[in-house]
């Protein structure tokens, strides 16, 4: 069996995708593979929807076509993952099949510059244009195992796609009916309407957040933005509070000799004889009363910093403020030195 490998991350998949199986399914191949990758290696990851959900959207496109696979491999495989680790992958489960990798001519172009490129060419790369009037200027299209295609394409961005999506603008005409319907489903901001405003935040570090909350609705929300946009190009002071500041409670800032506390104290210091009793030196001369002391054992890596961990007594936060200051102007204090108020039940 001769399969074509549709490599993509599908976000979402739309009816260009589905222009280019039908073609190669037709002409070349027995079935067509849709490979759905987590995250491109050469795309931001934050950009991208959530794996889980392009997978289940390309699932469901499948449902409707034999002869159309949706493949989950890369799913399993180190991420970011590369086309030729997939392809040694799918040769080592399926000795059997006679496999094949389906490219845009925009990746013909660079795609000597593909980690293990030749394990690509070595099972064939059947290309299809990008742009019909271009021409190709790849030095791999004279390469006896690439097959430039006459495929007539609609030219259809998926970025353009979710811009719709965040525009609330029609993209029947783009995607598969089955897609929008999980794209309704599953995209918490295509379902914010009304007078109702959403964000939704993704972040490296974090889950995926989603606030919402009640707003003005579009119209006087674009209002404000128009309103703000012309005041700041005016370089004008206003207030868009929506309420007059002269009337908030005005609060003094409260003393910091007033201000007593344990505290915890981590110190970045260079690993060398004397810097302990340095510090220590300088706490008993300025009358800071040390609880405990810990400097912890050398890093393992050479030259690197070692912490000094020291947690005191009752103090007041200006002394401890002027002691933290001259010991950061120290040579032997390699970061910022860490505080934190100890509160006592």
């Amino acid at each position: 069996m001769k399969v074509g490998l549709f490599f993509g991350t599908f976000d979402p998949l739309h009816i260009g995708h589905d222009q280019i199986a039908s073609y190669f399914l037709k002409n070349y191949f027995d079935q067509i593979w849709f490979v759905v990758t987590p995250h491109n290696p050469h795309k931001e990851k934050l950009v991208l929807t959530e794996e889980k959900i392009r997978l289940e959207m390309v699932k469901k496109f499948c449902e409707g076509n034999v002869n159309f696979v949706c493949s989950d491999v890369e799913f399993s495989l180190k991420q970011p993952n590369h086309t030729s680790d997939t392809v040694s992958k799918l040769l080592e489960m399926h000795p059997n099949i006679d496999f094949s990798v389906i490219i845009g001519q925009d990746n013909l172009m660079h795609l000597d510059q593909w980690k293990n490129y030749e394990r690509i060419l070595d099972i064939g790369v059947y290309v299809y244009p990008r742009d019909i009037e271009s021409k190709l200027n790849s030095p791999l299209e004279s390469h006896p195992n690439v097959k430039i295609c006459d495929c007539k394409l609609m030219e259809i961005s998926s970025s353009e796609i979710r811009e719709n999506i965040r525009n609330e603008q029609s993209i029947d005409h783009l995607v598969p009916d089955q897609i929008i319907e999980l794209i309704n489903k599953n995209n918490p901001l295509a379902n914010v309407g009304d007078a109702l405003n959403a964000i939704n935040i993704e972040s490296d570090h974090l889950d995926n957040l989603f606030v919402e909350g009640q707003g003005a609705g579009g119209k006087p929300t674009a209002s404000s933005v128009l309103s703000d946009i012309f005041y700041i190009s005016q370089n004008t002071n206003f207030n868009n509070l929506g309420f007059d500041v002269e009337k908030l409670i005005k609060f003094e800032k409260y003393p910091l000799k007033k201000i007593i506390n344990r505290y915890y104290l981590r110190i970045m210091t260079d690993d060398k004889p004397g810097v302990l009793s340095t510090i220590t030196n300088l706490f008993t001369e300025t009358g800071i009363s040390v609880e405990k002391i810990l400097q912890l054992p050398d890093s393992a890596k050479s030259n690197s910093p070692i912490p000094i961990l020291i947690t005191t007594h009752k103090i007041q936060r200006e002394i401890l403020t002027n002691v933290i200051n001259t010991l950061e102007d120290n040579e032997f204090v390699k970061e910022k030195i860490t505080i934190l108020p100890i509160h006592d039940d």
